[in-house]
């Protein structure tokens, strides 16, 4: 069965490679570009898993997983974080979320996703 992922990322280039690497894993995908939108799309109660930029105008993907944390426990996150940028306290996320370092390989974005969603079931 396909799970469905949104995938929210300000830099289409990036928010288009990981939404393809995951729609040729048989997942159905969601992309969006900022937060605001990241959180009506997950209300809707059909997200299996929520990957996100750390760095975005307007809402950071922190924010947006301490949001989605209070309202969805329960719901698998993914971090994805460039660790060569200086990490403010604001993109700082919990312990408990897992964070994809870029530059990463479409294998393990794979190993990583599937993961959280065994998690999941």
């Amino acid at each position: 069965m396909a799970s469905r992922i949104l995938v929210v990322d300000d830099e289409p280039a990036v928010r288009e490679l990981v939404s393809r690497a995951l729609r040729d894993d048989g997942h159905e995908v969601v992309s969006v570009a900022d937060g605001k939108v990241a959180l009506g799309r997950a209300s809707e109660g059909d997200i299996d898993l929520v990957i996100t930029n750390s760095r975005m105008p307007g809402m950071s993907g922190a924010e947006l997983i301490a949001i989605l944390s209070d309202r969805f426990p329960g719901l698998p996150l993914l971090h994805i974080d460039d660790p060569s940028q200086t990490t403010s306290r604001e993109h700082r996320v919990p312990d408990d979320v897992v964070t994809l370092n870029e530059p990463f390989s479409p294998t393990s974005l794979r190993v990583t996703v599937e993961g959280l969603l065994a998690r999941k079931r």
